[in-house]
């Protein structure tokens, strides 16, 4: 079987890991985080979910983030008063993270399926 690349928004998650196959939702607060989820919306609704490897790393580059994830569909977003969303996310596929692209505004990556 061939394996399919994509380029997708990332959202870096701190203390917490999405799986394919499971519905979840989580706050996000970080302007890179808010500006992915932005662009998956106005794409495909795809997004890659990574869970960062130090927690307080406010601005994660590829070093910070472990390679295997979750590409995973937006289901839903609603946006608090502090400025930040609350989103519903369904798990689709593991992937691993091939290479971070993109670090401004938003975190972009080419992922392998």
């Amino acid at each position: 079987m061939e394996r399919m690349t994509l380029n997708t928004p990332v959202i870096a998650l701190r203390g917490l890991t999405v799986f394919p196959d499971l519905t979840m939702s989580f706050d996000v607060e970080r302007e890179i985080s808010i500006y992915a989820l932005d662009n998956a919306m106005d794409a495909d609704r795809m997004i890659f979910l990574v869970t960062q490897r130090e927690v307080g790393v406010e601005r994660p580059e590829e070093k910070d983030l472990y390679t295997i994830g979750t590409t995973a569909r937006v289901l839903q977003i609603v946006h608090v008063q502090n400025g930040g969303s609350r989103v519903m996310v369904e798990g689709i596929s593991r992937a691993r993270l091939k290479r971070l692209w993109q670090r401004e505004p938003f975190l972009q990556a080419q992922v392998e399926l």
